[in-house]
């Protein structure tokens, strides 16, 4: 049934002797987290190891209870000696923890089953994870329609990221069963919506990768907004995949990969239309470039964790 902490309603589910899953819906402002914070320092109190949050179902999260999450997972490694890891969080929570500079502190996955993985309590299952790499689209549906159905059907993808321009055209992803993730190109009316993040940082693998419409800071770019060259020069990133020059791009710089797809405008004279495909395990990223109307590999690189 669960416990309603005000506008939010918390499930708690015991995994095993050692791990708990805490299920939340709905609201997190200021009552809440004092409320949570109290039920939660209360389950500490019990002879468990691992914590497990499921945040697919929260809809809003105040600064207090992010600062709360910051607390809870600088403290309870150091207090049970186990692991706390959230799934389901929103690309827009994921955007407010990185301009709060706290976004690595975090063991942050996809799904349940990866969350389970990262605690040890299955073995994980997929050793490799490949990712479909769009943008500048402008319009042209049916070439994309056609890299989806490549991307999926024969490449067999999990999931396909647009990089903007237009980020409208994104929504022909939503017909093939795979994760979707994009950003807004810079001089999208989206560009302007607080409700959308500008940049995103995803993580597989441990590897952290920044999504941008531009490989570099931009004009149309707000104050505390993510800034791609500061985040190579920190080393906070390991892969920026980027478009917006229209140019097709695989290249290693200050140890970062950058990736840029290219275009999908079939009238573009210097170059054909391509896309991105990365392979991603624990060690290695093999990322290519893609002619999109031949399927023929232009351009290819294998990087290595340094």
């Amino acid at each position: 049934m669960g416990e309603q902490l005000g506008a939010l309603l918390v499930e708690k589910e015991n995994l095993n002797d050692e791990t708990v899953q805490l299920s939340l819906k709905g609201y997190i402002q200021n009552k809440e987290t004092r409320l949570l914070r109290t039920f939660i320092d209360a389950l500490q109190k019990d002879p468990i190891k691992h914590l497990i949050l499921d945040m697919t179902n929260v809809e809003y999260i105040s600064s207090a209870g992010m600062g709360f999450l910051v607390i809870l997972t600088k403290e309870w490694e150091q207090k049970k000696g186990g692991v706390l890891v959230i799934f389901g969080m929103s690309e827009k929570q994921r955007a407010i923890l990185e301009t709060l500079g706290v976004l690595s502190l975090f063991k942050l996955v996809m799904t349940k089953e990866q969350a389970l993985e990262a605690i040890g309590i299955l073995k994980p299952k997929i050793e490799t994870i490949s990712l479909g790499v769009v943008s500048d689209s402008h319009g042209n549906l049916e070439l994309l329609k056609k890299v989806c159905a490549d991307l999926v059907n024969n490449l067999k993808v999990g999931t396909i990221i647009h990089l903007g321009d237009d980020y409208d055209d994104a929504s022909v992803i939503d017909d093939y069963p795979v994760e979707k993730l994009v950003v807004p190109g810079v001089y999208s009316e989206h560009y302007k919506s607080a409700a959308i993040p500008k940049r995103l940082i995803v993580n597989y693998f441990d590897w952290r990768i920044l999504l941008s419409h531009t490989p570099t800071r931009h004009k149309n770019d707000g104050e505390g907004d993510i800034i791609p060259e500061t985040m190579i020069e920190q080393r906070k990133i390991d892969i920026l995949l980027y478009g917006h020059t229209h140019i097709p791009n695989i290249e290693v710089k200050d140890g970062v990969l950058l990736v840029n797809p290219g275009n999908l405008k079939e009238n573009d004279e210097r170059h054909p239309p391509t896309y991105g495909l990365l392979h991603i395990s624990k060690k290695m990223v093999d990322a290519s470039i893609i002619n999109a109307t031949t399927g023929k590999t232009l351009e290819q690189l294998k990087y290595k964790k340094a």
